[in-house]
């Protein structure tokens, strides 16, 4: 049995530890035994895995039907996601990373470094993260909320303008949230004219 451990953050981060070797090797004509352990890992995984799919065909559903309702507002917001796709050819292993813009709250890994005191073995982003922790949660401190209450005011006025008018505009807030985060004064101007 090897030591492992998980740290996860507020904003969805998962890193997880162990010292169990990341590949082994073979010899020609040997075949590499998958241990018992391992095996009941990779089916704990697997069910998981399953339970998660199962967990987001429900949710899919369950949005279908309320976005259909006449009553319903659909106003999902929009995520920027950066992805990183890369190989590292020394173990010829990829790595994944997924990044998406949220507020920091608490990182965990500082609990890393505080109770392991090295923190050697994080890929060197989050390094940067722990060296300038204070700094990003100054900068969080100081964001108000003012920008997503103006976002509420313009979706009100929006609606409103077309309630008067007898039109139902609800389905169209998804397309005035876009046209709100890419920002375009033109574009806002027109899309409230003629939606």
């Amino acid at each position: 049995m090897f030591p492992s451990g998980a740290a996860a953050t507020i904003a969805g981060w998962v890193t997880g530890l162990t010292t169990e070797p990341v590949h082994r090797e073979s010899g020609p004509g040997e075949e590499l035994k998958v241990s018992q352990e391992m095996q009941a890992k990779i089916a704990s995984l697997r069910s998981e895995l399953e339970q998660l799919q199962f967990k987001v065909v429900q949710e899919r559903e369950k949005y279908q039907h309320s976005s259909q309702s006449t009553t319903a507002v659909s106003a999902v917001p929009v995520f920027n996601v950066n992805d990183k796709f890369t190989l590292n050819k020394d173990d010829a292993s990829y790595s994944l990373i997924l990044e998406v813009q949220m507020a920091i709250d608490n990182v965990l890994i500082q609990e890393l470094q505080v109770h392991e005191g090295n923190t050697d073995f994080l890929i060197p982003e989050y390094r940067s993260i722990l060296d300038e922790a204070d700094k990003l949660q100054e900068e969080y401190k100081k964001q108000p909320a003012h920008l997503e209450r103006l976002y509420g005011m313009i979706t009100d006025l929006f609606i409103d303008k077309f309630k008067f008018k007898g039109t139902n505009v609800k389905t169209k807030v998804p397309l005035l949230l876009e046209i709100l985060d890419n920002y375009e004064q033109n574009a806002l101007m027109t899309f409230f004219d003629t939606a």
